[in-house]
């Protein structure tokens, strides 16, 4: 049987082969959105699913759910200081789609952290991270023997050095005991940010998206379906050619970009559905999909 929703991230490698299957024997189909809160906010998020993205944008902005900066690093300090004043008492993710500002925000998010108290100084560094009892760490690799999935989060609750393992309580409150090697080969990351890629299935409270050219139809409606009771965009009007532009060269405003932006689609489509465009199906464009 398979499980998925055609309107979320396509495959990265050859696909498109749910869709296909499914327009051509059918499937069952979840029509109710449970997660999302605020009606108005699940009814966007249906505009965004049915391609209405323009609708969509519009509904985000007049419940403020959208933030402009000029420079992307505004754009990064002020989604940091809204996650940070939103997770005392809530759970939340910051999400981009590049690596580099998930970087760059996890890196920024300890040292907040670590400057009030809520953090201790590093007690470990593997490669390049470092880590600390407390820390919020994500899983990026399967690992059965330690009941390990990618993408399972979890907080570090004791660093042992002596048996060389971290003891941390995962997000359905069960203890993982993972060992330095599975850090020291790479599959060990902070968890404050993330990729929208890695939170594909994930549900929480609060959801922080920083909006770029990478984000696409299906990026933008699986990011903004995260969080329960709030979900916002951070747009960034920032021009990377400002010094190689020409003096007659029009600039989009950044609004005009994320709307742009989000009309693209990456979906794929099996080679055999390239010969026509395939039509409306029933059951297929209409309903939320099984992972909403």
């Amino acid at each position: 049987m398979l499980v998925g929703d055609p309107r979320q991230l396509p495959e990265i490698q050859a696909g498109g082969g749910y869709v296909g299957l499914s327009s051509r024997l059918g499937r069952g189909t979840l029509r109710t959105n449970r997660r999302q809160r605020a009606g108005w906010e699940r009814a966007a998020l249906a505009r965004m699913r049915a391609g209405r993205t323009d609708d969509a944008i519009d509904a985000y902005l007049d419940h403020g759910r959208v933030v402009v900066s000029t420079t992307g690093s505004d754009a990064r300090t002020r989604m940091l200081h809204d996650w940070m004043n939103a997770r005392a008492d809530q759970t939340t993710v910051m999400l981009a789609s590049r690596v580099a500002d998930i970087d760059h925000l996890n890196a920024a998010a300890r040292e907040m952290l670590q400057a009030q108290g809520v953090i201790g100084a590093d007690q470990l560094t593997i490669g390049p991270r470092g880590f600390v009892e407390g820390d919020l760490v994500l899983a990026l690799r399967n690992d059965r023997r330690l009941d390990v999935l990618n993408g399972t989060r979890a907080v570090i609750e004791h660093i042992d050095e002596g048996r060389r393992t971290l003891r941390c309580r995962g997000d359905d409150q069960r203890v993982l005991t993972i060992p330095f090697d599975y850090a020291e080969q790479g599959h060990l990351t902070h968890a404050y940010a993330m990729t929208i890629h890695k939170s594909q299935g994930a549900t929480f409270d609060r959801c922080f998206v920083l909006a770029g050219d990478q984000l696409t139809k299906e990026s933008a409606y699986t990011a903004m379906s995260r969080g329960r009771f709030g979900n916002d965009l951070y747009v960034v009007d920032d021009d990377a050619r400002v010094d190689e532009a020409h003096m007659t060269e029009h600039r989009s405003q950044p609004l005009d970009t994320l709307r742009t932006s989000v009309r693209r689609s990456n979906a794929q489509t099996m080679a055999i559905d390239h010969r026509s465009p395939r039509a409306p199906q029933p059951g297929i464009d209409d309903d939320l999909g099984i992972d909403i």
